[in-house]
């Protein structure tokens, strides 16, 4: 699959949302490269970060959705798709970074479960690939960038929830 033909169609299901704190959702394909994936978990990772993102960002917010072709960051030395989603919010402060991913860890109080990360986490790493993180909260220059790198292998190490036939 291709993450374009993904990444549309739920932006603009977010879109009426985004338009209510006027926050600008723009989306930036440098390379799709195709990757094995399984749509709809692959969805969810995108679904739940831009989601994230628009409650982060403030009134008249930016967020950037960019897609590109790219090289492993660990010593695999693997190709494949990274999605980035960026956002100018507040940042995340540095002591709760660490704790992100872990189940029912939420920094939305009231609104969040913390399952939404944790999630995206295993689906990533079902699918081969790795998560990272980047924020600040420094004032005039805050923000969060969520990276997601899915390798371009074989359709193999992916597992699905349906039984074998046998």
């Amino acid at each position: 699959l291709r993450l374009e033909p993904l990444v549309t169609p739920l932006v603009a299901a977010f879109q009426s949302r985004a338009r209510n704190k006027s926050v600008t959702i723009e989306i930036q394909v440098r390379q799709d490269r195709e990757i094995y994936g399984i749509p709809g978990e692959i969805r969810q990772i995108i679904a739940n970060l831009l989601s994230n993102s628009i409650d982060a960002v403030p009134s008249r917010g930016r967020i950037r959705l960019r897609i590109s072709s790219a090289a492993e960051r660990t010593g695999r030395c693997r190709s494949g798709t990274r999605f980035t989603i960026a956002d100018n919010g507040s940042g995340i402060p540095a002591e709760y970074r660490q704790r992100l991913f872990e189940p029912f860890f939420t920094t939305k109080q009231e609104i969040g479960t913390g399952l939404g990360l944790w999630v995206c986490r295993s689906i990533v790493e079902k699918h081969g690939g790795a998560i990272r993180l980047r924020s600040s909260t420094t004032p005039g220059c805050s923000g969060t960038a969520f990276s997601v790198f899915l390798p371009s292998g074989s359709p193999t190490t992916l597992e699905t929830d349906l039984p074998l036939a046998s």
